[in-house]
């Protein structure tokens, strides 16, 4: 039988595709691709924020080992008592003493700062060994003398811009200001002062922010809180100075001593992811107790 040209055409449209076939296949292709895309952006966001959370414990472990390295290398002498003959000597030499004199001294002798801090501040003394074959040097710069010696005080202390001290001084200079005023506030990370113990002492005794300021680093802008706590063989405390006089009970009697180094630091560091926009908030905390093997075992604790 011969086809007519009619019979040809509805062949052809029998084998092609309605307009609704066509939107279907559009609509499922499209269901599927949103899919894939879902599913790799998944995948990538569980990648990141494990990546973020591995190098987050990185850094707490890494600023971690630093403080307890510090608090090991703690130098804390505790000063001899005086008689009463001594004393009274002293007080004769002085009362019949006439003349003016100078004594010059060695400026670390009688160093007995040790340990002195607070729950969000911790200052101590350490001893950093050099390569040199004498204790201490001297040195000249534009006509001011330095001493440069093994000792050094060591400070960690949260940055805060536009606050007070030595923190907010610190907490300027990291947010791109002046030690004295900064555009920006707020928590700026964990900073970290080591300098020589003389030099800081004469700077803290002069005011001088701007010269300690300087020469503290700023270890982890990701760290916004820090916290640290004292123990004194029988309790937590919040705070700490080393040559504090309290009471201590030995064999039911009350005796005054010196509070020495306590028989462990604990440190918590809170830190935060870097995509989070809301500040001061940590989302994670890391905690460690460090133990001082140089500190004296107390009998009924000392807490201040």
């Amino acid at each position: 039988m011969r086809r007519t040209g009619q019979d040809r055409s509805d062949r052809a449209v029998r084998n092609g595709f309605t307009l609704l076939e066509v939107l279907m296949a559009l609509g499922l292709t499209m269901l599927l691709i949103a899919a894939v895309y879902k599913a790799i952006d998944l995948h990538w966001s569980y990648q990141t924020a494990g990546r973020d959370q591995i190098e987050r414990s990185q850094v707490a472990r890494a600023l971690l080992h630093r403080m307890s390295s510090d608090l090991k290398s703690i130098v804390f002498v505790v000063p001899p008592e005086k008689s009463n003959s001594e004393d009274e000597a002293a007080t004769d030499a002085d009362a019949t003493s006439q003349t003016t004199t100078t004594d010059v001294t060695d400026p670390l002798e009688g160093s007995t700062m040790g340990l002195k801090g607070t729950s969000d501040r911790l200052q101590i003394l350490v001893s950093r060994p050099t390569r040199l074959v004498t204790t201490t040097k001297t040195s000249q710069v534009d006509g001011e003398v330095t001493i440069a010696s093994q000792q050094k005080t060591v400070s960690y202390f949260l940055a805060d811009a536009g606050s007070g001290g030595l923190t907010g001084a610190v907490g300027n200079l990291a947010a791109g200001g002046s030690a004295g005023a900064s555009f920006v506030t707020g928590i700026q990370g964990l900073a970290r002062l080591e300098a020589d113990r003389v030099a800081v002492e004469f700077a803290d005794s002069q005011r001088d922010l701007d010269q300690l300021a300087a020469q503290a680093k700023l270890l982890a802008p990701a760290v916004v809180s820090l916290q640290f706590r004292y123990f004194d063989g029988v309790e937590w405390v919040e705070a700490w100075d080393s040559n504090a006089y309290v009471e201590q009970s030995v064999d039911g009697s009350i005796e005054e001593v010196i509070a020495g180094l306590p028989q462990a630091v604990e440190i918590t560091l809170g830190l935060r992811n870097e995509q989070d926009t809301e500040e001061g908030i940590a989302d994670q905390t890391y905690r460690l107790v460090v133990s001082l093997p140089t500190a004296q075992k107390n009998v009924e604790g000392i807490g201040l």
